[in-house]
This record gives structure tokens, C-alpha cells and sequence, in this order.
């Protein structure tokens, strides 16, 4: 069995350098703001669709962040390896690919001179 994405393995030690801790800060930091401009797309999403909850912003947070932390579940058990493998083979690829190149060229055309 192939094992899907990437695997990076990287050792601490007590006396790491300061180039490499620095690195790592960033690269953190860097994922850590991608997230929340991801969960903020999906919030200000799911108010545009129901506009009911456009004041209850807090608790709709908390419960989106809940419903991916439960889904998140399935990848730490024991079948997790086989749950990355169906999302590495059909979630990404050309599909979402031609299905971006597609939507662009709908926006234009609607929206376009």
C-alpha cells in the first residue's frame, strides 16, 4: 500500500539552533493564520446561506469547530491511514483543478463585459 502525502520527520533536541527554532515558529504561525482565514471564509459562508445566525457568530464557530474536530477523529483511530488515503485520492487531483478553471470562467462570463 502506497502511503499518501508527505511525511517530514524532524528531531528536537535540547540544543537545537536558534536559525532552526526561528524557522519552525514561522512555519507554525503561518499554518496557525491560513486556519483561521479558512474558518472565516466558512463562517461568514454559512451567514451569507442563514442569515439567522448572522448574531449568534460565537456559538456557530464553536460548532463548526467542533464538527471538524470530530471529523478530524476518524484520521486518529485505527483506520485513519486508509481515511487519508480516500482523501488524498479523491478529494484533490485534476478535478478540483478543472472545477476552479470552470467556476473562473462562469464569474467572467456572468460578470464580464
Amino acid at each position: 500500500m502506497r502511503i499518501p502525502g508527505c511525511l517530514i520527520s524532524i528531531e528536537m533536541s535540547g540544543h537545537c539552533h536558534s536559525h532552526l527554532t526561528s524557522f519552525l515558529t514561522h512555519i507554525v504561525s503561518h499554518f496557525m493564520v491560513l486556519q483561521f482565514a479558512l474558518m472565516e471564509t466558512l463562517l461568514t459562508s454559512v451567514c451569507d446561506v442563514f442569515p439567522k445566525v448572522r448574531p449568534h457568530k460565537t456559538p456557530v464557530i464553536a460548532g463548526l469547530c467542533l464538527l471538524f474536530f470530530l471529523m478530524g477523529l476518524s484520521m486518529c483511530s485505527s483506520g485513519g491511514l486508509y481515511m487519508l488515503n480516500l482523501l488524498d485520492t479523491f478529494g484533490a487531483g485534476w478535478n478540483v483543478l478543472i472545477i476552479a478553471v470552470l467556476e473562473c470562467i462562469c464569474v467572467a462570463w456572468v460578470y464580464g463585459e
